[in-house]
């Protein structure tokens, strides 16, 4: 843990350390069916939102 790092490290080293990545934050925990991960379930929704507000913005309004 982090305490036994301080404890243990000089300041510097403890620093380096921490600023370091590992690379464990990329491995992909979960996907919805088997098909998308969190990122990519976002971007969709994203895309989605993005093209209705772009559609709605741009549709001629409907004459009475």
């Amino acid at each position: 843990g982090l305490t036994y790092i301080y404890d243990n490290f000089p300041f510097m080293e403890t620093l380096s350390f921490l600023l370091k990545g590992d690379g464990n934050c990329a491995e992909v925990q979960y996907r919805f069916l088997g098909l998308l991960s969190i990122p990519e379930m976002a971007m969709v929704a994203f895309v989605i939102l993005a093209s209705s507000c772009i559609y709605i913005a741009f549709r001629q309004p409907k004459e009475a």
